[in-house]
């Protein structure tokens, strides 16, 4: 009982910070402002080091500005979901999609203009994030089956 209560609680607090703020505030965005933006900066970054003997994982970085009533932003949120490391054939793909001084469109919320967001959606990265909520699911069977053998 008590290893399946844990696994429900792990669960439910991972949700909470990778699936239901980024979910709350990409339906949020619905209602933001589309505006041009121009990419200032787009970089793969390398975590781990060579002598370690761990594998390289890479970190995609984009930097984008944009005007709201005559005042430049420069921000560098591409979506509302964690940032997770990846192969680096992967995150360059991220980075060619937005090479510096590419001209596309970013959102902003019009009650605080210097929160924006590149991808108001849903990224391919967020399904990655359920995990949580199968822990919670392992969990409720778990106690469901201690309950069945009490």
């Amino acid at each position: 009982m008590s290893f399946g209560s844990a696994f429900v609680l792990a669960g439910l607090a991972l949700s909470y910070f990778l699936v239901w703020k980024p979910v709350a505030a990409m339906v949020a965005a619905r209602s933001w402002v589309a505006t041009p933006c121009v990419i200032t900066g787009s970089t793969v970054e390398r975590h781990g080091s060579p002598r370690s003997g761990a594998t390289a994982s890479y970190n995609w970085f984009v930097n984008y500005k944009y005007v709201v009533d005559g005042r430049t932003m420069i921000r560098d949120r591409w979506s509302f979901w964690p940032r997770l490391q990846g192969r680096e054939n992967a995150q360059a793909k991220r980075a060619a999609r937005y090479p510096k001084g590419t001209r596309t469109t970013c959102y902003y919320d019009p009650a605080a203009p210097d929160e924006a967001v590149l991808d108001r959606g849903m990224t391919y990265s967020a399904w990655l994030l359920l995990v949580p909520l199968v822990m919670v699911a392992l969990g409720v069977i778990v106690i469901a089956a201690d309950q069945e053998g009490a």
